[in-house]
């Protein structure tokens, strides 16, 4: 029944080689490698992105308080206006991660191959089929250590650097059909000699790798983030935070972002509390666009944070003569963050090129449609969601003059960070 099953599939592939046309590139081999590569892409885009969504989000999750203080009743409503930059320091462990192979074992893609034989004359998919079989080859090559196939135990995330890759022994495909492969070699050696030619044709135009997408080698991570607390009413104060599309920095890309949160006094409840103690709570909705790497895939996250803080300060007076008062602060944050996230990219350029997609013209490789090389006009897209949570210690001081307070902290959690801020009050 196998044998029955194989011949039939190279026949299918003889059949829609014999009857395609010939332009610079070959439709079907384009074809494959778009779904190898949106296998290989797909499933590594989370693992790849994720440091990015995730520490861009912790970074403007901070800087909420200078102080547990809030008045359990004010004569007027008051305004505290302010300007907060941070900044994180992008860990090793943030730099890589351990990519997911885009075929399955090699009994699993046999089982693949067989039932999209079994519906192909519902669904017509003859390519499809074909990459049944590509599918398979690749499979056994991964679980072959002499085949010259290989896939890297690591790569690098989108904070990361240097290149990883599925790499292909084409010789080895070659070889699994001449002999190498009882059931692939039965069917093919019942072919006629210029039906043989075509599959091994078709073998040897597959592109010699399918590259994982490449870092930019970053080390830091900065933002800035304006903020608008009111208060107070029964010892509670509003915070609001908007920022529209903007570059926070490079590495960020276009981030937006609006947050609203509220914080109540806890130490007015406490007579003669030794601290000023608060609690509050926080909520943000943040978006980020960003071209990442040399495809310039273009990367689409948005996020719901939820922050919960618990506050503490203690106004020291006169530390000096000279420096008068000072005020130290701390407190415990826990955040919950839950990003969805979608990634358009097309074929690495250098792909393009060896599948005839692209040319070389004066040392650049471009499209050239008018002479057959049209480009990847098709960008394929990967969805993910991302849920993660982060437990956050913070510790700072400021110092205010007169309605200005200047503040620094710095917290300590998955994603270290520092932040300096300057407000206004009136």
């Amino acid at each position: 029944m196998k044998n029955i099953f194989i011949t039939l599939i190279v026949l299918c592939v003889v059949h829609s080689l014999a009857n395609a046309q010939t332009p610079q590139y070959n439709p079907i081999t384009v074809d494959i490698s778009r779904r190898l590569s949106k296998d290989l892409l797909g499933n590594n885009s989370t693992g790849f992105l994720t440091p990015l969504v995730t520490t861009s989000n912790a970074t403007v999750n901070s800087r909420f308080f200078r102080s547990a203080y809030i008045p359990k009743k004010s004569e007027k409503i008051y305004f505290r206006f302010g300007i907060h930059g941070m900044t994180g320091t992008v860990r090793d462990d943030q730099k890589s991660f351990t990519p997911v192979s885009p075929v399955g074992s090699k009994s699993v893609e046999f089982n693949n191959a067989t039932n999209a034989f079994a519906t192909l004359s519902q669904t017509k998919d003859t390519t499809g089929l074909i990459y049944g079989i590509i599918r398979y080859l690749f499979a056994s090559g991964l679980e072959d250590p002499t085949s010259g196939i290989t896939f890297p135990s690591s790569s690098a995330t989108v904070f990361g650097n240097g290149t990883g890759s599925l790499t292909l022994n084409r010789d080895y495909f070659k070889k699994q059909i001449q002999g190498g492969d009882p059931l692939l070699t039965l069917a093919f050696t019942q072919l006629s000699a210029e039906q043989q030619t075509l599959i091994l044709n078709t073998i040897t135009s597959l592109p010699q790798s399918f590259p994982l997408p490449t870092g930019g080698n970053i080390s830091q991570v900065y933002a800035g983030v304006p903020q608008l607390e009111i208060g107070s009413l029964f010892g509670t104060e509003l915070l609001l935070r908007f920022i529209p599309p903007v570059q926070l920095d490079k590495n960020i890309g276009n981030f937006s972002f609006f947050g609203i949160g509220l914080k109540h006094s806890i130490s007015q409840y406490i007579e003669d509390s030794p601290l000023d103690i608060a609690i509050q709570g926080v909520y943000q909705i943040t978006n980020i666009e960003q071209i990442v790497g040399v495809t310039k895939a273009e990367l689409n996250a948005d996020a719901n944070i939820y922050n919960m803080n618990l506050q503490f300060s203690k106004k020291i007076k006169n530390i000096t003569s000279w420096f008068g008062d000072l005020e130290v602060f701390g407190g415990y944050s826990f955040e919950q963050f839950n990003i969805e996230s979608s990634y358009t990219y097309t074929l690495p350029v250098t792909l393009q090129k060896e599948l005839g997609l692209m040319t070389d013209i004066n040392g650049e490789i471009v499209a050239d449609p008018a002479n057959g090389f049209p480009g990847d006009n098709q960008p394929q897209v990967s969805k993910g969601a991302i849920e993660d949570t982060n437990h956050k210690g913070i510790l700072g001081i400021a110092k205010s003059i007169g309605p200005v307070t200047i503040a620094i902290d710095y917290s300590i959690s998955n994603f270290n960070l520092f932040s300096l801020g300057i407000d206004y009050t009136f």
